[in-house]
């Protein structure tokens, strides 16, 4: 396969983007009430929202986990718009009979996107921690190997890596055109988390499997 070129923030002027992920753990009986209402009223409230770059939602139906994800042009679009968000969040709460909201705040360091996601495809996320001092190196490694092997996977679409550089904290993100395609990469996902964990010192501390419910995401086409 062509290596494509990465969208790399914040090299050679490209510009950053900025995002805060929100996981619940909802009732799986609600979900589909929660759904319906993060589509009616979360994405048209922060479509109007300064900065906004759209929001993706994944859940899995048999936990509940769910996964409620906006980006940003700039940290202050991101930090004004929490008002917002924490009233919604809120109500969002109440109607998918979940406990309190774990909200967590990234920086797109790589993304490689052979098609954009849409409605009906599948993602593995892999929670990763590494030392902050060691974080761009990895983040080099991330991009010049472990993408190139992702994209060999059979059904890939995409592979986005978050950071927060001050946890030395990260989220690997790879979405595959179906659940077929997701669960048959396992076994050489697993092969190329292990290469890159011995490249990069990383902890991988949670691997998430959910189905892309909203692909709201205005993310650019890299390549």
């Amino acid at each position: 396969m062509r290596r494509r070129p990465l969208w790399l923030p914040g090299r050679e002027g490209v510009a950053s983007m900025y995002v805060r992920a929100t996981t619940i753990n909802a009732d799986p009986a609600r979900i589909d009430d929660g759904i319906a209402f993060v589509r009616e009223s979360v994405v048209p409230a922060v479509a109007t929202l300064p900065g906004s770059l759209g929001l993706s939602m994944m859940v899995d139906r048999i936990t509940g986990s769910t996964t409620v994800t906006t980006a940003w042009e700039t940290e202050r679009a991101r930090s004004d718009a929490d008002q917002v968000l924490s009233t919604l969040r809120g109500k969002a709460m109440h109607i998918m009979g979940t406990g309190t909201p774990v909200t967590e705040l990234f920086e797109l360091a790589v993304l490689d996107r052979l098609r954009p996601a849409k409605d009906g495809f599948w993602n593995r996320m892999t929670y990763v921690t590494i030392d902050p001092r060691q974080l761009d190196d990895a983040v080099d490694a991330y991009a010049s190997s472990t993408v190139h092997d992702l994209q060999l996977l059979p059904g890939y679409c995409s592979a986005v890596l978050l950071v927060d550089r001050a946890r030395g904290a990260g989220i690997v993100s790879i979405t595959f055109d179906s659940k077929a395609s997701l669960e048959a990469s396992r076994e050489q996902a697993e092969m190329i988390r292990r290469a890159a964990i011995g490249k990069t010192g990383a902890v991988v501390s949670e691997i998430r499997e959910s189905q892309v419910v909203i692909a709201g995401l205005r993310l650019p086409q890299a390549g």
